[in-house]
């Protein structure tokens, strides 16, 4: 049934895959009214209900198109009071959408999902962005860093323009600009008296820092090698910044005969300890000329020591056969796996007493004021002892060292460049340049395995 009304057109619609807004009505009415948007109403009447849906039925059987009949009102008495029809009840409701053609039905706002979903993909793009951005700047950062090492072997950074900095630095902090003007001036004069003056002592300040095998052995000659080809010989000096409890007798024998290198081409070496140089590590220092110590630093432990623990009662109770073959009597006179014959035990002593007699020599040679009957014995003892032993020269820290050496001498830091892997330059960029920044890291792990495992 159609309509006309005052401000549109009226039509009854009725669709299968609609749900009515009310269960009491079995189909839905939609007004369609120009320009406006569609609204669901249902009415409350019995009989128009009734008519609509037998009309409805009638098209769905026959497939045309027939009128809707209206069905007629019930007879009602003169007593009987009109009855109002209820006011249809207005309500938007979501259809979903079929391209049916019709150019009158009216486009549904865009839902609230819909425009979460599109922040949600705006907000990953951004993301993803972001970390790609922040990767490549970090491999351009590094890729530069290595830029500037492409084909170097060593750094070398001056010590003195160090120290001027950190001068010029707290000057700008404390003076005022009057004397800043006039202390700037009377350093311009200085440098060019210097400039004008032939060039004066330079001292090289290399480092070592041992471990058991002494694996920084190859670094430290590498620097040796640069500094020999620059030094003066009986005009320059070398500054060795020692640290190392010693370790193995031909890798700490080997370092001490780099060291030895400088001193064979006349040019003075001071071995500077600050914390250890025992065993192996005072084997380096006396090959210098000098040795200095800051008080506290243990020196010393002139002596040889050789362990190994042997398993052959354990594999002889539990009836495990082990056999060791060798072609000479002492090809190896202590084993972990088979049997310590009294002979072999005795020869293993004699070649210990042999490197402990090399040792005490070479530390005679080097250091003849030392009383190798007192020190010559294992034990180690605080530098300020020491010099009374005459194991040190001096009682001094490194960084004292080079304070005193800067006004008569041009300081050279001396270092090789170390190759690191892309691992170590990722978090080298992140700021964990040491070992120790990545100790938390490696505990975590730890307890997370520990927690997998119970």
């Amino acid at each position: 049934m159609t309509q006309n009304g005052g401000k549109g057109i009226c039509a009854i619609a009725a669709t299968e895959d609609s749900s009515a807004p009310d269960p009491d009505c079995p189909v839905g009415l939609t007004i369609f009214r120009s320009r406006q948007k569609a609204a669901v109403w249902c009415g409350r009447t019995q009989t128009t209900a009734a008519a609509t849906s037998k009309s409805i039925n009638a098209r769905l059987s026959t497939g045309k198109s027939a009128p809707i009949e209206r069905a007629a009102a019930p007879a009602r008495s003169a007593s009987s009071r009109p009855i109002r029809p209820a006011a249809p009840q207005l309500a938007f409701r979501r259809r979903p959408w079929k391209d049916t053609g019709r150019t009158d039905r009216a486009q549904e706002p865009f839902p609230m999902a819909f425009w979460l979903d599109i922040a949600a993909f705006v907000l990953k793009t951004l993301l993803i962005v972001a970390a790609l951005g922040s990767l490549g700047a970090l491999i351009a950062r590094l890729t530069r860093h290595d830029l500037r090492r492409v084909g170097r072997e060593v750094e070398v950074r001056s010590l003195n323009q160090r120290y001027d900095q950190m001068r010029d630095e707290l000057d700008a902090e404390i003076l005022g600009k009057k004397e800043r003007r006039s202390l700037a001036k009377a350093r311009k004069r200085e440098a060019k008296a210097r400039a004008a003056t032939p060039t004066g002592k330079r001292v090289y300040v290399l480092g070592f820092k041992g471990d058991l095998m002494a694996s920084a052995v190859k670094r430290l000659a590498r620097e040796i090698d640069a500094v020999l080809t620059v030094a003066r010989p009986e005009t320059d000096e070398v500054v060795l910044r020692l640290q190392s409890s010693g370790g193995t007798v031909t890798g700490y024998g080997l370092a001490a005969a780099e060291v030895s290198r400088l001193r064979d081409r006349k040019i003075k070496v001071t071995v500077s300890v600050d914390q250890v140089a025992a065993s192996g590590g005072y084997m380096m220092a006396c090959a210098a000329d000098k040795i200095v110590a800051a008080p506290f630093a243990l020196i010393g432990s002139i002596g040889v020591v050789a362990q190994a623990p042997n398993l052959h009662r354990l594999l002889k109770k539990n009836d495990i056969d082990y056999e060791e073959l060798t072609a000479g009597e002492f090809k190896r006179s202590i084993s972990i796996l088979g049997e310590i014959t009294p002979a072999g035990r005795e020869h293993f002593i004699g070649k210990i007493e042999d490197i402990h007699t090399a040792f005490k020599n070479f530390v005679a040679e080097r250091r003849p004021t030392a009383d190798l009957a007192k020190v010559a014995n294992g034990d180690v003892w605080l530098a300020s002892e020491a010099v009374n032993l005459g194991l040190v020269d001096a009682v001094s820290t490194g960084d004292d060292l080079l304070f005193h050496l800067k006004d008569e001498a041009r300081l050279f830091e001396v270092a090789t460049v170390t190759r690191k892997t892309l691992l170590q330059q990722l978090f080298g960029g992140l700021g964990f340049e040491d070992r120790s920044a990545l100790a938390p890291l490696g505990e975590l792990a730890k307890a997370f395995i520990r927690i997998r495992n119970n």
